[in-house]
């Protein structure tokens, strides 16, 4: 089943809410509202900054990873195909060089939220 535009983002948000949902009534397993409780750092992270240096030196290797990700051919590629989706060009007129800058725009007309 292959999926875009709306029918992506509806899709999304259900299997969303389903795992939402298993995870509050799951009440022995996750928590449900409260979430887990009881567990507590042992060891070298017992020491509140060494958690803390253990925790930015993660959130760092996780932000490098995925600025890695993005800047990959594969991560780039699919950047650039939601672009080109999303604006397509507009189509060459044959009075008019594709080279040259479109006309301005209209004015808006008074009282629209543009004026």
């Amino acid at each position: 089943m292959r999926l875009s535009g709306v029918s992506l983002a509806m899709v999304s948000l259900a299997v969303a809410q389903g795992l939402w949902s298993l995870a509050i009534q799951a009440k022995d397993w996750t928590g449900g509202d409260d979430g887990l409780l009881g567990l507590t750092p042992r060891g070298i992270l017992a020491d509140r900054a060494a958690f803390f240096w253990l925790a930015l030196a993660l959130s760092l290797l996780v932000g490098l990873g995925l600025r890695r990700l993005s800047f990959a051919p594969t991560g780039a590629s699919y950047a650039l195909s939601a672009t080109i989706r999303a604006e397509p060009p507009p189509p060459a007129s044959p009075s008019r060089p594709s080279n040259c800058a479109p006309s301005p725009s209209p004015e808006p007309l008074p009282g629209s939220l543009g004026a």
